[in-house]
């Protein structure tokens, strides 16, 4: 199961705009063509750009700075990287459609 595509259909029954980025340039991609989202879900690891790096790109672009990155991840320390990383939020896998 792709579980940020998971967490984009659940954010969509709650009304929420929401994208899910498998890589980095896909990422990009995306946003050139839907445009703005109410809100980013990928994973913590990326397979073309290491995550912090394209978190940093997102942060750095006026339009897409205050777009809540949401970081999906299987990896212990979810919380504290993702949050200096600069996420508005965090799930770690497996998660349920209320902890969305």
């Amino acid at each position: 199961v792709d579980l940020a595509n998971l967490a984009v259909r659940f954010l969509k029954k709650a009304a929420i705009h929401a994208v899910a980025a498998h890589s980095a340039s896909q990422t990009f991609s995306i946003l050139l063509t839907h445009g703005l989202p109410s809100a980013i879900v990928m994973d913590l690891t990326l397979p073309d750009m290491p995550s912090d790096q394209l978190i940093q790109k997102l942060r750095e672009n006026e339009d897409l700075s205050l777009v809540p990155v949401l970081v999906v991840s299987g990896h212990e320390d979810i919380a504290e990287q993702s949050l200096r990383l600069g996420c508005e939020a965090y799930l770690k896998k497996p998660f349920s459609s209320q902890s969305l």
